[in-house]
């Protein structure tokens, strides 16, 4: 995604306002290193918009998801964690410390006879378990 935001959202035909900017670029800025919940998005953000709402943050998301820029991945809290949509890859998260590590993509093998009443539209690949950090506090 080396386009600006702006044209980015020329080419989707929606309205590049502040607020989305805002929201974009915030995620655009965590993006090796954290996916964030709605949340931190709004804490993060309402520093510089102070109007800013979660109502918002939430309407801007799903945009952006309905748009495929951005992924929601739930958790297991019932709350979901949210990423920009730069590449095809799958997740790793660990069901201790709840990290989420992005992993190449996992490809899945579907027998097409078994979905013949469906269309794939997307595949998203989530594996759980316990990540290297947490095994080696287990072993220390």
């Amino acid at each position: 995604m080396t386009e600006s935001f702006e044209q980015l959202c020329k080419d989707l035909n929606i309205s590049p306002s502040i607020t989305r900017k805002s929201i974009f670029n915030y995620m655009k800025e965590v993006e090796e290193a954290y996916h964030p919940t709605v949340d931190d998005i709004y804490k993060n953000v309402k520093k510089d918009i102070p109007t800013l709402s979660k109502t918002t943050v939430y309407n801007v998301l799903n945009l952006f998801i309905e748009h495929n820029l951005v992924r929601a991945i739930p958790m297991a809290t019932n709350q979901k964690q949210y990423e920009l949509m730069l590449d095809n890859h799958s997740h790793f998260i660990c069901n201790e410390c709840h990290k989420i590590f992005d992993i190449p993509h996992v490809k899945t093998v579907v027998n097409e006879d078994d979905l013949h009443h469906f269309q794939i539209e997307n595949e998203e690949v989530v594996l759980r378990g316990i990540c290297k950090d947490c095994l080696e506090s287990h072993n220390a």
